[in-house]
């Protein structure tokens, strides 16, 4: 039996993206060999109130899981490299059962290095039996750290490509339509000289709860989205030929795996795990603000190979699904 815990965030609840979904897919498909464990979060409470919140709950499901499991079953610690939010407990308490230990890592290495000392670090990799990480430049961090090679699997993230997909991205008509998501390891400034320098294409922001507004309170070509609901930024992403994605890091992410099932032609920075996810056919790789701004009026001018590179997002996003990630994580 497989044992999947996952922590619930406010940001991606009841969404088709995000850890518990995959989680939940799993159990859906292969329902009898598969159990998911989800730990709520309450965003009420202050973030100390949380944390030992959701450490007493990680305890009792420790203790749950020390009775429930039998020799051979496997937990998936699925938010295992996260201080706070400590699945670590479980790992402590099980770590002399006989059962495998699987820790998800999917945070970009700079955060890591701000959570952990070279130390502690040490001892949550050796407090499970395996690693998964969600990209290469994060495997690497991990055998730099000392991590051996046979305890860490790379992988990728998954996306719902029942729910995201657009295959028939079509050419626009009139001005180029530029979406930007995420929040995590991005350059707001960079980002900005972009927009400034790229009058003639339309961009769309969504800064969810950052308070970056006012980078961006003189430029005319720019709409801001604090919050939209899933749907509403499906639709947003259909309407839209580019994911503009201007990061510091980055693994494997919603944003990457959902703009590439919508079609979306990536505009990325060429940092941490992003050619683990796309290539030259579907992506314009770029390490400086001339960089993207010439990717941008590139696309503009050239709306075929728009549509083309599109197609071939979404082409390269169907390995991404969850029975693929499933099938993967199978020899762990």
């Amino acid at each position: 039996m497989n044992y999947f815990v996952c922590q619930e965030w406010s940001n991606t609840k009841g969404n088709h993206a995000g850890m518990v979904h995959l989680c939940m897919l799993i159990k859906e498909y292969y329902s009898f060999e598969n159990k998911v464990i989800v730990i709520p979060v309450n965003k009420f409470l202050s973030y100390r109130g949380i944390s030992r919140l959701i450490n007493i709950y990680i305890f009792l499901v420790a203790i749950y899981l020390f009775f429930k499991t039998k020799k051979g079953d496997r937990i998936f610690l699925v938010e295992y490299f996260i201080k706070g939010r400590s699945q670590k407990i479980i790992a402590n308490i099980l770590r002399y059962r006989k059962v495998r230990l699987i820790g998800f890592a999917h945070l970009v290495p700079y955060i890591l290095d701000q959570q952990f000392t070279a130390r502690s670090l040490q001892k949550w990799m050796l407090s499970v039996d395996s690693i998964i990480t969600l990209g290469s430049s994060l495997t690497r961090y991990f055998l730099d750290k000392g991590c051996s090679s046979q305890k860490i699997k790379t992988l990728f993230h998954y996306v719902d490509i029942d729910y995201y997909n657009n295959n028939n991205k079509r050419e626009p008509k009139q001005r180029l339509s530029v979406l930007c998501m995420g929040s995590i390891a991005r350059d707001y400034s960079m980002l900005r000289s972009i927009i400034e320098q790229c009058p003639e294409v339309d961009f769309h922001l969504c800064l969810g709860l950052n308070k970056k507004e006012p980078y961006f309170h003189s430029l005319h070509n720019v709409k801001i989205y604090h919050y939209l609901s899933e749907d509403a930024l499906k639709c947003l992403m259909s309407e839209s030929s580019v994911s503009l994605n201007v990061m510091r890091d980055t693994v494997g992410s919603n944003v990457i795996t959902t703009s590439m099932a919508m079609g979306m032609v990536m505009i990325v920075s060429d940092v941490g795990s992003i050619r683990d996810y796309c290539n030259n056919q579907n992506a314009i790789f770029c390490t400086d603000i001339n960089q993207f701004v010439d990717a941008i009026t590139y696309l503009d001018k050239n709306r075929s190979i728009l549509t083309s590179m599109g197609y071939s997002s979404f082409s390269l996003s169907s390995k991404m699904d969850v029975n693929s990630f499933y099938s993967k994580i199978q020899t762990v």
